[in-house]
């Protein structure tokens, strides 16, 4: 007798009320748990943005207080050229170029007697009344000199050589931080100013020595932060850095400065992608004697339309409709203290974030400007981005209608379920619960003995029902469970082999600081890594070697232990390392099948000679980077993989000449065609950011960031390939 029948007598005795009751209670349960779900969502999100937001604030305030110690000490090196031109320094001799030289149409940018250099820029453009952005000629080879109304060019002849000698170090500093810096200039008392790159677009009646920047420097005796100003080049609103240049005996010559564009203080911040409509990025002070006001000195966009160069600044001042909440945050600001607060903006539900930033240097005042230093009022000042909550609750709608729409669908299922429920019941009519309870609790016991690790246990056969042909597949199953068990054991012990194989730690050398990873996608993989010390070459050499064969598995972990055998084998004996590889590829081709290959770069590093000799059989070149100049180069090879052409004579490279803290990372490709989910590659730029950025920290550090940063970057993705990395620094 077949199963369904004893099925539909072992039904009969099932109450058709319970099963409706459930079905009705179920359905309630799951719309009121849409709800839930949709409040938990809500809530999370706003959790999430909280502590998101406090991060982005926090790394936001460090870096503006870098780029404002960058700023400043650019200003002091400014300073200090000039006043050692003045002290009877040195002046380069050389033609000055007035800033009239520079006014040219666009198509006359490339006439011959035009100012060396000259390009034109959209960075230093200037809107027209249309609106549209029209780009400056400038010159980054010369700079530009400007006279005051009413000064001749004979008799401040000396002052012009000696600002135009100011180029080189203009240079320097603008060479180093270009995306901070807009222009750079020093003007003196006799009316001649020179400015850096060199441009014009001055309006006839300009004179440096009557702008806030130059009086209240002059005013201080110090460096300053000069209010907020229109350029009058180009029409932009720009914060200034000024300091005064003293003459040898103690009188102030003149000011130099340094302006930066106003938008590119808060701009340099990411956001996240869903806020940056929405949201609302300040710089702002705390102002005022009595009730002090958040005033904003930098925000992402100045409105200049329909001002005048010589016009101040209106600065916009933060309100908010909730007196107490925002009460608070002035308390915490002025204390020094990061708050966050749930409180209106311009009429709207915000979320507001201050983190505090450093008001030692404040900004200075003019009686055109309401803003005033550390001694004339400013008590505090805050980085603050504010997010709207309909922002940061948009995913809720989304998330919303997809819980709804599934539990919808759920209880669709579970209705249709229940009507088929009902019908099946109506249908049996029989009791066999004998029949069926005592073969399945048989073997239920026997399973239970399987998993208790008996693995010699049996199901008894005791029908020629499907509980039978259960039993006997359930029988048939257990020799290959342990088939599979002895297979993954097997597996383990080649992992645990193979890892072995690899380098534990990094060797020590003096003159470089080495490490390397290896993070394999499965048990066993096919990527590799070695240090040789060499014998022969001195302590102070080392033989750095990384591989990468084609697939993973059993199979490549297979030829990777016998690549690294062949090696350190051949490595120690005669010959460069040229002809190591020669020999490695020839054995490796008589003996491997068709279509497998292995990728290998082999580096001997000379800490003493601070040189490098390596062949790359196919692999992707080494990346070196150079922080003093901050940039990138390749270690290149032109040789084939291993294993695909036994007759292939591999050719060494040389390189020379590697100073301190420069950096080389060898990798496979795991690491720049790692994929998130939205099927984008990790690639290689976003590999050079991460060794930029962590530059300064040790080979290990730099290492861990990588890994760090691919596993960051495939978010819930899974690892589809083997990722090794090897990253040597010089000391």
């Amino acid at each position: 007798m077949r199963i369904r029948w004893k099925l539909m007598v072992l039904l009969l005795a099932i109450a058709l009320a319970p099963t409706i009751t459930a079905g009705l209670i179920g359905r309630r349960a799951g719309r009121a748990m849409g709800g839930e779900i949709t409040d938990e969502i809500a809530g999370m999100l706003v959790s999430s943005a909280e502590e998101q937001l406090q991060r982005i604030v926090e790394r936001a305030v460090a870096m503006l207080e870098r780029d404002r110690a960058i700023i400043e000490t650019a200003v002091d090196i400014q300073a200090e050229a000039a006043e050692r031109l003045l002290a009877g320094g040195r002046i380069v001799p050389g033609r000055a170029y007035l800033a009239g030289e520079f006014d040219l149409a666009p198509e006359a940018v490339d006439a011959p007697d035009v100012p060396p250099g000259l390009v034109l820029s959209v960075r230093h453009g200037r809107y027209d009344e249309a609106g549209m952005l029209r780009p400056m000629p400038v010159s980054y080879d010369v700079s530009s000199i400007r006279l005051s109304p009413g000064v001749e060019p004979h008799i401040t002849a000396d002052d012009i050589a000696m600002l135009a000698s100011m180029t080189d170090i203009y240079a320097f500093v603008h060479e180093r931080h270009p995306d901070l810096i807009r222009w750079q200039y020093t003007s003196l008392q006799t009316g001649v100013q020179s400015a850096y790159p060199g441009h014009g677009g001055y309006p006839p009646e300009y004179d440096g020595r009557t702008r806030p920047w130059y009086l209240l420097s002059r005013a201080a005796g110090g460096p300053i932060w000069a209010p907020p100003i229109i350029d009058a080049s180009t029409r932009q609103v720009v914060l200034t850095r000024a300091a005064p240049i003293a003459r040898p005996d103690g009188d102030i010559a003149g000011v130099t400065a340094i302006d930066v564009p106003m938008t590119q203080i808060v701009q340099r911040l990411e956001l996240p992608h869903d806020w940056q409509s929405g949201a609302k990025v300040t710089l702002a002070l705390l102002l005022g004697g009595g009730e002090p006001a958040l005033t904003v000195v930098a925000q992402q966009a100045y409105t200049t339309a329909d001002r005048e160069w010589n016009m101040p600044v209106e600065l916009e001042v933060l309100r908010s409709e909730d007196g107490e909440p925002f009460g608070e945050l002035i308390d915490h600001i002025r204390r020094g203290e990061p708050v966050l607060r749930r409180m209106r903006y311009d009429g709207r539900d915000c979320l507001w974030a201050a983190g505090p930033i450093n008001t030692d240097r404040g900004l200075a005042r003019d009686d055109a400007a309401p803003v005033a230093g550390v001694g004339a009022g400013v008590g505090a000042g805050a980085l603050i981005i504010i997010v709207p909550f309909e922002v940061i609750l948009a995913r809720v709608a989304l998330a919303e209608g997809t819980v709804r729409a599934r539990l919808d669908e759920q209880v669709r299922f579970t209705g249709a379920l229940l009507a088929g429920s009902i019908a099946v019941v109506a249908v049996i009519a029989f009791l066999a619960s004998r029949m069926v309870t005592r073969p399945v609790r048989e073997l239920a016991e026997t399973a239970r003995q399987v998993a208790d690790g008996d693995l010699e246990a049996r199901a008894a056969v005791t029908t020629h029902d499907e509980i039978g042909e259960l039993a006997r597949t359930f029988n048939d199953m257990v020799p290959h469970l342990q088939e599979r068990l002895k297979l993954k054991e097997s597996l383990a012990l080649a992992m645990e082999v193979q890892q072995h194989l690899l380098p534990r730690e990094a060797p020590s050398v003096p003159g470089l600081d080495v490490a390397g990873r290896s993070d394999y996608c499965d048990e066993t993989g096919g990527d590799y890594f070695d240090f040789l010390h060499i014998q022969g070459l001195g302590p102070r050499t080392l033989g750095v070697a990384i591989g990468d064969v084609t697939g993973h598995g059993i199979a490549a972990a297979l030829l990777m232990t016998t690549a690294r055998a062949m090696l350190r084998v051949r490595a120690p004996q005669p010959g460069d390392v040229a002809a190591v590889m020669t020999d490695m590829n020839r054995q490796l081709a008589a003996d491997t099948p068709a279509g497998k290959f292995m990728t290998f770069c082999y580096l001997v590093l000379d800490a003493r000679e601070r040189t490098a000799r390596w062949v790359s059989a196919g692999h992707d070149p080494a990346i070196v980077y150079d922080p003093g100049t901050d940039s990138f180069d390749e270690l290149t090879g032109r040789d084939v993989p291993l294993g695909v052409d036994d007759t292939w004579t591999f050719t060494e490279q040389q390189r020379g000449g590697f100073k301190s803290d420069q950096i080389v990372v060898l990798g496979t490709d795991g690491i720049w065609e790692a994929r998130n989910d939205r099927d984008e590659m990790f690639g290689k730029e976003r590999l050079r950011e991460v060794i930029r950025a962590n530059a300064a920290r040790k080979a290990n550090e730099i290492a861990d960031a990588v890994t760090k940063a691919v596993e960051v970057f495939r978010g819930g993705m899974a690892q589809l390939d083997d990722i090794t990395l090897i990253v040597v620094k010089w000391e």
